[in-house]
Order: structure tokens, then sequence, then C-alpha cells
């Protein structure tokens, strides 16, 4: 397939299906690998597989550090490849509150390369954290040739 990625500005709203999900563990697989073993990718084509995982990579956060920003702007698609994660907005005076625990397998910033608006809440490791990070104009072009790919739900 002829693929062609264009730049997208985008942001990230973090979101997931809501459901278990196996761990997805990154050991010596190629990314592509690791895209097809996760729910929101399980369906594509080993030739979409493989042009999305030369777009990803992968990053390791620690415990405690913010990986997404409530109110920020991002580029990037995050699926977790190992450890847990919390979804939380603060409110004018500081305070926090944790709105969902997201687990291997699970993604966060998909909704936003769709509808283009900042986060609506931000993302920590509540763990050490392996994130598989995918360029939005690469998921922007697979959701557009695969619109089966199933998107969850947002929070809101």
């Amino acid at each position: 397939r002829d693929y062609k990625v264009t730049g997208v500005q985008t942001c990230a709203l973090p979101i997931s299906a809501g459901v278990h999900r196996p761990e997805v563990r990154a050991g010596s697989l190629p990314l592509s690998g690791l895209l097809k073993r996760t729910p929101l990718f399980g369906v594509l084509q080993p030739d979409d597989a493989e042009f999305l995982g030369a777009q990803a990579s992968k990053q390791r956060f620690l415990k405690g550090q913010v990986m997404l920003r409530q109110n920020g702007r991002c580029q990037s698609l995050f699926i977790l490849l190992s450890g847990r994660a919390q979804v939380f907005r603060s409110d004018t005076s500081g305070r926090e509150v944790i709105l969902e625990l997201l687990q291997s397998g699970e993604h966060y910033g998909e909704m936003s390369l769709i509808d283009g608006r900042p986060a609506s809440a931000s993302v920590r490791a509540d763990t050490d954290c392996d994130v598989l990070v995918i360029e939005g104009s690469a998921f922007a072009l697979c959701l557009a040739q695969r619109p089966e790919l199933e998107i969850g739900r947002a929070h809101v």
C-alpha cells in the first residue's frame, strides 16, 4: 500500500474502552506485533500494523510522572504496554479527582486526534509504565482507512 502521512496539529484527550484488557508485554516483539496484540488495533491487516509500527516509538515513564497534562496539546496516541496510570482532573484550587485507572493494553489520546480539542484530564503513571506512542498523523490515516477500529467511549 502507498501511504501519505501529513502533519496534523492535535491534542490529547484520555479515553479507554473501559473493559478488561489482557496484559501487553513488550519483550522482543516488533512494534507492529505489539499493536496487533492491543484491542484497539487487533483488526489491522499485517501491512497496516507494520506501517503504524514504523511510526511508533516506546517511551518509559516513572511512577508519578505526568504523561499527559489537562488542557495540554499533544500530537500522539498512547497505548499502555505495562504498568498502571491514573486519569485525573484538577479543579481551579488544584484539588485532584481520579476519573479512571488505566491498565496494560488500554489507550488514551485518540479522541483529540479525532475532535482536535485540548486534553480534558491529565494522565499520570501510577507505577513505572512503558508506553507505545503513535504519531497523530499516522493514526488519522489508519482511522480513515480502517473505520472498524473500536474507539471506545470518551470521558468528559
